[in-house]
């Protein structure tokens, strides 16, 4: 292929560098060129002096010099395709889907097709890693002490160095460092205090929220779906939030409306927990939010003082028996989500001192 290239571009040079040696056309074949128009702005000059300069720049090539540029453009191409088959090599190693086939017992099969035609697979780091790739295709005692001591080296010099430096640069900036919900590395969790204090700031951020009506809580019910359990933590629920005007009840029909309250009547842990609850009735609402079972719980964020429907932003954020705590835990997971509130806000360094 490279003698191809070379006769070729020796044929070309040789048709540049040799103008004159090219035939000469006839009269008709030059056409326009064949007449001389005198241009009266200029001065003609004579065309032997023309001719001479054509002549003296034909004689300054030489045939040395056409062999010493087609032996530097050999070199180049030559480099060329030592660097083109290195990518193609690299290339093959990542991408080539075609199966690589083995000599096993005299035997040709493809890599890996079956146990008889086994070959220890070798993952991206240990092709690049030679320690990594000696303790795979040739496990001993020898390899895996190799590996083990460049593991601890790997180790002492960059992931442990780096977790220690995690943990200093909480200890030293705080919230400013890492704005997110979790408990410190070296937290005590045995008496379970953090997540107390967690769970009262975060009913206080809500129950903020409630009150300056930037947050409601729509609860679809149907009373064939609830059970004493679900009413029981239902009331929980209402009782720990306030304003309960932020809270409202949708049922899909007036018949649900009347049996959920009727079942809630005579029960002292339950009867009344549901005062100042707003109640609507409302079946499209539940297509709309795509209300596949009750009790759902959907959030509504209303993102400026003008209340109308495209102004909230609305999900829903628990479905069927929830606690209290789990409840505002998935509110709050949901506005930390959308932006609503600051990240960060119930991280231990802003909620250490909050009392029980």
């Amino acid at each position: 292929m490279l003698k191809n290239i070379a006769i070729g571009i020796i044929s070309s040079t040789l048709l540049i560098a040799a103008p004159h040696d090219r035939p000469k056309a006839s009269t008709a074949e030059r056409g326009t060129q064949f007449y001389e128009f005198e241009d009266t702005n200029s001065t003609k000059q004579p065309q032997n002096q023309n001719k001479s300069s054509t002549n003296g720049i034909n004689s300054s090539v030489k045939t040395a010099d056409v062999a010493g540029v087609l032996k530097e453009l050999l070199e180049v191409a030559k480099e060329q395709r030592d660097i083109q088959q290195k990518i193609l090599d690299v290339l093959n190693g990542e991408f080539n889907p075609t199966p690589q086939k083995v000599v096993i017992n005299g035997k040709e099969c493809v890599a890996n097709s079956s146990a008889d035609c086994f070959v220890m697979p070798l993952t991206k780091d240990a092709q690049k890693i030679p320690v990594i790739k000696n303790l795979l295709v040739n496990p001993s005692p020898e390899t895996a002490r190799d590996y083990l001591q460049w593991q601890a080296k790997y180790l002492n010099s960059g992931p442990f160095k780096i977790g220690r430096s995690f943990e200093y640069a909480m200890n030293t900036y705080g919230n400013e460092a890492y704005p997110i919900n979790l408990s410190r590395p070296d937290a005590n969790s045995n008496t379970n205090l953090l997540s107390k204090k967690r769970e009262k700031a975060r009913t206080i951020l809500l129950n903020e929220m409630y009150k300056d009506k930037s947050l409601a809580l729509y609860i679809f019910l149907q009373a064939d779906a609830l059970d004493y359990f679900s009413i029981r933590e239902l009331s929980e629920i209402v009782r720990n939030t306030e304003p309960k005007t932020s809270l409202s009840f949708v049922f899909k029909s007036e018949k649900d409306k009347k049996d959920f309250f009727e079942a809630t009547k005579g029960n002292p842990l339950i009867e009344g927990g549901f005062n100042g609850v707003s109640s609507i009735v409302n079946s499209d609402s539940f297509d709309v939010n795509n209300i596949h079972m009750t009790p759902t719980y959907v959030a509504a964020y209303k993102e400026n003082d003008i209340l109308k429907e495209e102004n909230l932003k609305k999900q829903a954020v628990a479905i069927g028996r929830v606690s209290k705590d789990s409840l505002n835990e998935k509110i709050y997971e949901w506005l930390e989500q959308e932006e609503f509130v600051k990240r960060g806000a119930l991280s231990d360094y802003k909620i250490w001192n909050i009392e029980e």
